[in-house]
């Protein structure tokens, strides 16, 4: 890997692994790596493919919060965003929010509406109506009528409906339900705990602590730290420098420190971080 740029954690087979020297990636894994933005972004076109097409069109279905707070973002990137919405105001809100994009007041599952506005010929269609079973068919949809080309982002609300999800085709199934508990998590936990983020349907957490005065990890090197296995410490950032650690490396109290952690590991990591109550 270069400098920078650190392999956090591999989910092979529903299986989660803190990858060591000796580990290897393989085809269909999912892979999270650490790093430096710029490092990052150079690094990730190693795993793209020859012939991937560039995010030129996206069709968002669905007006509400999600959707107004991404189609901007989507703008930003230079991509042309339509927003598809049966309700007016929705639409109204939309069309507000965007500078080139367009927002189109109809029904999402009208074929010949789809057909009109290029779902096959874009790139995503991003399905995010408060109806888990709506947006599945929406994605499906989309799925066939651009034979399988056209890529498929949906939000669910039930978190057991995200596994099904992917077996039958969709790309990315994003759990409204993790992300909120991703909140409350960090809340809850406090001491020094500034974020969580639930991974591959919380089995795996993302979790940015600052180190406290006091806490076990602090002053020794990381491979005298005796920190659980379940767990890897990926970046921490010092004075405004982020820095990829090692094991000879030391943390001090008052490091932003990023982890991956096997959640069922989480409490028990955590106190590796927190000060003496």
């Amino acid at each position: 890997f270069p400098k920078g740029v650190l392999a956090g954690m591999i989910f092979r087979d529903h299986r989660m692994i803190i990858p060591h020297g000796d580990d290897c990636l393989l085809p269909h894994d999912n892979a999270y790596f650490i790093g430096i933005p710029e490092e990052i972004e150079k690094f990730s076109q190693t795993f793209v493919q020859r012939d991937a097409r560039k995010l030129h069109r996206v069709i968002i279905i669905g007006a509400g919060r999600a959707g107004r707070a991404l189609a901007p973002m989507l703008e930003k990137q230079g991509v042309r965003v339509k927003v598809i919405d049966k309700d007016p105001e929705r639409c109204r809100l939309m069309a507000d929010k965007l500078v080139d994009g367009i927002a189109i007041c109809g029904d999402g599952t009208d074929i010949d509406l789809l057909t009109e506005e290029g779902v096959a010929e874009a790139d995503v269609v991003v399905c995010l109506t408060e109806d888990d079973k709506l947006n599945l068919m929406l994605a499906l949809l989309a799925r066939h009528m651009s034979h399988n080309k056209t890529k498929t982002v949906v939000r669910v609300a039930r978190n057991e409906y995200v596994e099904l999800m992917e077996k039958v085709g969709v790309d990315i199934v994003l759990s409204a339900r993790l992300l909120s508990a991703s909140e409350v998590l960090a809340f809850a936990r406090r001491g020094g705990v500034v974020s969580v983020s639930l991974l591959e349907g919380a089995k795996a957490e993302a979790v940015e602590v600052i180190v406290q005065e006091g806490a076990p990890v602090a002053g020794k090197p990381l491979m005298e730290a005796k920190l659980p296995r379940a767990c890897l410490v990926c970046a921490y950032v010092r004075e405004g420098e982020a820095v990829i650690p090692n094991g000879a490396t030391v943390l001090q109290p008052g490091d932003r420190t990023i982890l991956f952690i096997q959640t069922q590991f989480s409490k028990k990591v955590m106190q590796y971080f927190k000060g003496r109550e």
